[in-house]
């Protein structure tokens, strides 16, 4: 109540201020008016009279009398047209057209962004570095750097296999993506296939069946593997990963690049949660999941900053060996899916249904890029 209390008090304040300098205005231009008429005739009464002590400079005062004129009846104008809001909006809007922008080098602009959203957003914060526009204001920088993907799609199919009289879960998964620039300067792609694994079956737990650069076979290319230390938030003691020093020729672009990969992991039939996230922004990301084995269902759950608590952002269809998920919106760094794979039980239904086919269609843009391969 205190605060709103002196917000009123200042706003009071402000009102007051701005109707005394209007008043001052009018005042002071009505007084120059009437004070340049004055002058102007009396000038003319001076030059009927040659023997007036003042006739040699009857014409500099009626010089004066028509500058005090012109000078107040303008800011008598500038008042009550209201030309003074009229011109800043004018260079408001001239300020913002590209050309003027295109002017500016990249420092400058971003200097303009950074004070636009912390005025828009948190203009009355005295936070410092601290300020969590500033924190967006640099991830802004990152997300929008480099590429983003046009479009990711995900296959990824299971099956229950044994090997040497013990079971696992082999994922066949290929990944097709379109990447593009953002503002069309060369960059490179480097992340081709780079996961974390627990190694079951040594260097055979991830194997590289093909791999595509604009749909050209990319030959004497494998899948490296290093060790690495377990951290808190997983349990996985190896990455695998494509090393792209040998092809990085092929990974640089100015425009747009596809990618197309298929791969096969191995996990313990134990570990039946896969996640997949995206590194960069993505414009449309469907990923569909199939289970070759009866007994075995499948959920899948969207997650991400730009779908939190917002159904409406993804779309899951049902099918009879799995189900697809879409997300209908932009989705940033870190968003992504986890599959869980259940043990199946007819009596209860273990996919969420989101505005769906009903009798288990799939959705046309992803079916049309499977077939397309």
């Amino acid at each position: 109540m205190f605060r709103s209390k002196k917000r009123t008090n200042l706003e009071k304040r402000e009102r007051a201020e701005v109707f005394f300098n209007r008043f001052s205005l009018i005042l002071v231009a009505v007084l120059l008016i009437l004070l340049g008429v004055g002058l102007v005739f009396l000038s003319v009464d001076i030059k009927n009279n040659s023997n007036h002590l003042l006739y040699n400079y009857a014409d500099a005062i009626s010089s004066v009398g028509q500058i005090l004129l012109a000078l107040s009846l303008s800011s008598l104008m500038v008042e009550w047209f209201g030309y003074v809001n009229y011109t800043r909006k004018r260079i408001c809007e001239v300020l913002a057209e590209n050309d003027v922008l295109n002017v500016l080098d990249i420092k400058r602009k971003k200097e303009l962004k950074s004070a636009l959203i912390s005025n828009i957003y948190m203009p009355d914060k005295k936070l410092g570095d601290n300020n969590i526009v500033n924190v967006l204001d640099a991830e802004f920088d990152n997300i929008l750097k480099d590429y983003f993907y046009e479009e990711y799609i995900v296959y990824v199919d299971y099956n229950i296999v044994e090997i040497e009289e013990k079971k696992y879960i082999e994922k066949i998964i290929r990944r097709t993506s379109t990447v593009s620039t953002i503002n069309g300067q060369e960059t490179f792609f480097s992340n081709v296939l780079d996961i974390m694994a627990q190694p079951v079956l040594g260097e055979k737990t991830v194997q590289l069946e093909f791999l595509k650069i604009n749909n050209k076979i990319i030959k004497d290319i494998d899948i490296s593997s290093e060790d690495v230390n377990e951290e808190a938030g997983h349990n996985y003691s190896k990455r695998f990963y494509i090393d792209t020093n040998p092809i990085e020729n092929k990974l640089h672009f100015v425009d747009k690049l596809d990618i197309d990969v298929l791969y096969k992991t191995y996990v313990s039939i134990n570990d039946r949660v896969y996640t997949h996230r995206v590194s960069k922004p993505c414009k449309h990301y469907c990923i569909h999941l199939n289970v070759h084995n009866p007994e075995y269902d499948i959920t899948v759950l969207g997650f991400g900053f730009m779908s939190l608590g917002n159904k409406n952002r993804r779309r899951v269809v049902k099918s009879k060996t799995g189900c697809m998920l879409r997300f209908l919106d932009w989705i940033l760094p870190g968003d992504g899916v986890t599959a869980v794979l259940l043990d199946y039980d007819t009596d209860k239904c273990n996919i969420e249904i989101q505005d769906t086919d009903c009798d288990g269609k799939q959705d046309s843009n992803c079916e049309k890029k499977q077939d397309n391969g």
